[in-house]
């Protein structure tokens, strides 16, 4: 089920504001969340949300905050975008949902550009309508500032109702045996001799050996993902698949992967290796220079 919010193009004239196309929308039949207001000040906005902030688990859809969107259209088209958000609009969020989970185990993950991520494995909680099993720890400094713990009992929330984030630990809870968590000097994952370093003038810490395979399968299947070439059927799993048999190691691999090199990964038959060789010369030919660029994981460059 849906809302629709907005109006892209229509050979009728448009009204003015926000308001009024809500309204045209509705009596074109659509399907309009009915619980839209005007507010005529700051103060009328902030009595709205904090209505629904009561309310809002009397819906029959889950709600984590009202939209504020400035009302005339021409101050919207003034205003603009940023590359991922509109400059006339915000969330307006309700408090995050709190709850209680025991951290089972700290993890490092390596990452694209080789940069270590510690990572709390928590025993399985419901918070925000879905259950919770991971949250990122960020960095070192993160950690030393929570003095959190294997074994502890944490609060723990959504950040900005979407990312998993620990908020405290609760130490009146904390086993007598638990003991710091103490940032290791190697990680085998990384490779080589499997040495770290700090990086300089940031919090994080990263693999001095740059080829490892953790490092080169995340980097591969970025290169591969939505965000880069958007090869249709080239999931995560296939991506190893192809760097284990030794048939990918360069991003130029990727454009001359042939059926028969499919062939001999497991779960693959003739129909979906000529499907997944056909996605990955069609997006070849149509990867635009943006996107070729953003899949290279170069550091500080993105999508935009």
């Amino acid at each position: 089920d849906t809302f629709i919010y907005d109006v892209a193009k229509t050979n009728e004239v448009l009204g003015q504001t926000q308001f009024e196309e809500l309204e045209y929308l509705r009596k074109l039949g659509f399907k309009v969340n009915s619980h839209f207001e005007i507010a005529g000040s700051i103060e009328e906005v902030i009595e709205y949300w904090d209505k629904w902030r009561s309310k809002n688990k009397s819906l029959g859809y889950w709600i984590d905050g009202v939209v504020v969107k400035v009302n005339e259209h021409s101050l919207q088209e003034r205003l603009g975008f940023t590359g991922k958000a509109p400059r006339f609009a915000i969330a307006f969020k309700f408090p995050a949902e709190q709850v209680t989970t025991v951290v089972e185990d700290i993890v490092l993950q390596v990452g694209r550009t080789g940069v270590l991520t510690p990572v709390a494995h928590l025993r399985p909680v419901s918070v925000a309508g879905s259950t919770v099993s991971r949250a990122t720890l960020h960095n070192e400094d993160e950690i030393r500032r929570l003095d959190v713990r294997i074994g502890d009992t944490v609060i723990l929330q959504k950040a900005g109702d979407v990312i998993p984030d620990i908020v405290k630990v609760l130490t009146e809870l904390r086993p007598k045996s638990s003991k710091p968590y103490k940032w290791p000097t190697k990680v085998a994952e990384c490779g080589g001799d499997g040495s770290i370093e700090r990086v300089p003038g940031q919090a994080a810490w990263r693999c001095v050996f740059k080829n490892s395979f953790a490092q080169q399968r995340r980097v591969m299947r970025h290169f591969a993902s939505k965000g880069a070439l958007n090869i249709e059927g080239l999931g995560p799993s296939t991506v190893d698949a192809l760097m284990e048999k030794g048939l990918l190691a360069h991003f130029d691999d990727f454009f001359t992967l042939k059926e028969g090199d499919l062939l001999t990964l497991e779960g693959f038959a003739a129909v979906s290796a000529s499907k997944l060789a056909e996605s990955i010369s069609r997006s070849a030919k149509s990867v635009s220079l943006s996107r070729l660029i953003a899949g290279l994981s170069i550091p500080q460059v993105g999508e935009e």
